[in-house]
């Protein structure tokens, strides 16, 4: 080996030495790029991981709101549903109320109606209808759910003063707590006692006044179970109450004078009649029968005459009295045959004429209650029209009758009239046909001037033979 060989290899050494620093230089500078590109990857990251952490708390939070709105929504409708319901129940109950109100039936049927209407909307335990004595006692007039002694005559235990308060202050007035009521008033030790065990049934009232005609009637109290709070739409609903009670009341009284009215001029028209037809009668026959025996002893003949125009006012008379019977006792229209009720009302008619009636019946059938009342009532008018206006000689009644038809004729050979110059009205004409198309009959009225009038029912009025 030459010496510049190995003066050469120190230096190769030497620069082989000299490379690892330079190799470890190199690869210490390309370690700390990935450490500066990671730690900026890893802060993305983070950024990231809080912008998502951000987004789904977001996200839930619109969740959550979304669940209670929709949670309220729900809340909402079932109250709308429920408050709908309400008043469609509210609406119904005062509609069936107004319903019994108008279908005539009595107070006391009426009267207990109301109270357990008013007790089932108003989700009661008991109501009670009571009248206000002159003396301040109160009178059970309908009771619904209320303990029987009350009913049977004990005053009221509990909720007495509530209910004069509300027909002094005409409004309703509520008691939400019927013990401390009680407790905080002197009452008697009798009163006490009973108070006593209907606090143990009744905790909560409501005292609802009823006025007539400006007048204070009585009251209305509602008894619940448990001490409670009224809203003011209950107090309205129960005031509402206490005006339709008011309403039957008065109802029931208009009907009562309206009977009361109706039965004074029914009792006027049968005097009328009486006096008209039966006493007239009686007293033209007093006085034939009075006339007859001079009479007879110059003109047999013509007494003979008289003894028949006696007997024919006589039973004319009796006829009229059946007749002003049957009116008295309107039931008896349905009992007998029309055909048998037509021979009474001629006979009489014929005796308060003074002319002769024909009556021909064919069948003896019971017809329909209204359509006999009715077919009678035609023939009476029609009767009465021929005494009244027709100045005729002659009257013919026919009638025929199977169980499901019938044909009324009456015909006179009076004055007549022209059709077209009498008013729809006249002569009951409008009464007639009225009562004829209430039970389906055709009512035809033919007059000829100078030749008479006849009138002709059929029923029904498609009548097949």
């Amino acid at each position: 080996m030459s010496s510049l060989d190995q003066e050469q290899k120190p230096l190769t050494h030497r620069r082989q030495a000299t490379r690892p620093e330079t190799e470890h230089s190199a690869e210490s500078g390309s370690e700390q790029g990935p450490v500066v590109e990671g730690t900026e990857a890893l802060a993305q990251a983070n950024e990231l991981l809080r912008q998502e952490v951000r987004r789904r708390k977001q996200v839930e939070e619109a969740l959550r709101q979304a669940i209670a709105e929709a949670e309220s929504a729900r809340r909402a409708e079932q109250e709308r549903r429920r408050e709908a319901e309400r008043r469609r129940r509210i609406a119904e109950n005062l509609s069936g109320v107004l319903i019994v109100l108008n279908a005539g039936r009595p107070l006391e049927e009426v009267l207990d109606y109301i109270a357990v209407q008013a007790g089932r909307l108003l989700d009661a335990r008991g109501a009670g209808i009571y009248r206000l004595e002159e003396d301040g006692s109160l009178v059970v007039r309908a009771t619904q759910g209320v303990l029987l002694a009350y009913v049977d005559g004990v005053d009221l235990p509990v909720g007495k003063e509530a209910l004069m308060e509300a027909i002094a202050r005409r409004q309703p007035v509520p008691v939400s707590n019927l013990v401390s009521a009680v407790t905080n008033r002197p009452v008697e030790a009798e009163r006490r006692l009973h108070a006593t065990a209907w606090l143990d049934i009744y905790r909560a009232a409501l005292a609802v006044p009823i006025i007539v005609q400006g007048r204070p009637y009585g009251g209305m109290l509602l008894y619940y179970g448990q001490p409670r709070h009224f809203s003011a739409e209950e107090l309205d609903v129960a005031a509402t109450f206490g005006a339709q009670i008011a309403l039957a009341i008065e109802n029931a009284r208009l009907r009562e004078q309206v009977r009361q009215a109706a039965t004074a001029a029914e009792r006027e028209r049968l005097a009328r009649e009486l006096h008209d037809a039966v006493t007239q009668t009686l007293f033209s026959a007093s006085l034939i029968a009075e006339a007859l025996p001079r009479i007879w002893e110059r003109d047999p003949e013509q007494g003979r005459q008289g003894l028949e125009e006696l007997r024919r006012l006589t039973q004319g008379a009796v006829a009229e009295m059946r007749t002003l019977l049957i009116e008295l006792r309107p039931a008896a229209l349905t009992e007998k045959p029309l055909s048998e009720l037509l021979r009474h009302l001629t006979e009489a008619m014929a005796g308060r004429m003074r002319l002769p009636i024909f009556l021909t019946s064919k069948g003896d059938y019971l017809l329909n209650p209204d359509v006999q009342i009715a077919l009678y009532r035609i023939a009476q008018e029609a009767l009465n029209n021929v005494a009244q206006h027709a100045r005729a000689s002659r009257v013919t009644v026919e009638w025929t009758c199977r169980p499901e038809w019938a044909r009324l004729v009456i015909a006179d050979d009076g004055d007549g009239f022209h059709a077209e110059a009498v008013q729809p009205d006249h002569f009951g004409t409008r009464i007639m046909r009225e009562r004829a198309a209430e039970i389906g009959a055709g009512l035809e009225i033919v007059g000829v001037p100078g030749r008479g009038t006849t009138v002709i029912v059929r029923w029904p009025e498609e009548q097949r033979e």
